[in-house]
């Protein structure tokens, strides 16, 4: 069955009136009647009773204009069904992030709030998405300095040495450590899979030290506190975990090596110039750029 051989049906079945119905839908009155018979012989069965020049619906062809009406319904309203979707997605960005998710949160929302139309799907990432479809716009981490092609340096930040202020071999007006110092302190640090515990691995290879991990968690909270009961030492970045809201806790300049991080930008070759997803990757950049000016982010 062809969907035209149903609209015909029923524009015939409305009044029963061939002429009419042919002349309502601007086709010959026997191309009307060709495709109605057709439908028939497809069916295996008659729709219409006919009595001369008159035909009146059968018990089959109400079941069939019963059964096909909403469906025709349905298609009809279906090419604006797509076009909104199509439209709520093109309005949607998908975001991948693999580190700093604190700051990437807050940065949604602040543009949410900007632009209330525009929606988003938050995904985190233990690694990086190879198929460009599965996001529009990624965060990562690395080195500062390491890029590869196709990335943007959104923030540059330093990572500090995270420690419990109830360590008294620490002198208190020491704010300035070199890592090889701590290279027997127990270590609480985040879960294997997360880019910064990787990371900061490197920056104790770097610094020749093996320290021994205590405790992993991918909670930067979980990680503040136990460091203020005074369970270990931890890397905290100075910008993208938020302001350290702990009196337990000093955060140390670390000498040597340099520890520091780039949180990495990264735009899908399928986004378009001046898509919503365009616009948010560049008001990331913008918004780190505050950051990095102030000097702070709480």
């Amino acid at each position: 069955m062809e969907i035209q051989q149903l609209r015909y049906f029923l524009e015939a079945a409305k009044d029963c009136n061939i002429t009419k119905a042919a002349k309502r839908l601007h086709i010959a009155q026997p191309a009307l009647s060709q495709s109605i018979k057709r439908l028939e012989e497809e069916l295996g069965t008659e729709l219409f009773t006919r009595s001369g020049r008159h035909i009146f619906l059968n018990d089959a062809g109400k079941l069939m204009v019963k059964e096909i009406t909403p469906l025709l319904s349905s298609l009809d309203g279906l090419p604006a069904k797509i076009a909104e979707a199509a439209g709520v997605m093109n309005r949607t960005v998908k975001v991948s992030v693999m580190s700093a998710s604190r700051l990437v949160t807050d940065i949604i929302i602040v543009y949410k709030e900007l632009h209330p139309e525009v929606n988003f799907l938050f995904r985190q990432e233990q690694t990086g998405a190879s198929d460009d479809s599965d996001w529009d716009v990624r965060i990562s981490t690395g080195i500062s300095g390491k890029l590869a092609e196709g990335e943007a340096a959104a923030l540059d930040e330093e990572i500090f040495l995270a420690v419990p202020k109830i360590w008294d071999h620490i002198e208190n007006g020491s704010d300035s450590v070199n890592l090889y110092d701590f290279g027997q302190s127990p270590f609480i640090n985040f879960s294997g899979a997360v880019p910064f515990s990787r990371l900061c691995e490197e920056f104790c290879h770097m610094a020749g030290i093996s320290p021994e991990i205590i405790f992993k968690s991918d909670n930067p909270a979980s990680v503040r506190d136990l460091i203020g009961a005074g369970l270990g030492v931890a890397f905290w970045p100075a910008y993208s975990w938020g302001k350290l809201t702990s009196d337990k806790v000093r955060l140390l300049h670390i000498s040597e090596p340099v520890c520091r991080r780039t949180i990495i930008l990264s735009k899908s070759r399928s986004v378009m110039p001046g898509s919503p997803q365009d616009d948010f990757y560049r008001f990331i950049l913008e918004y780190a750029a505050v950051i990095s000016s102030l000097g702070r982010y709480e």
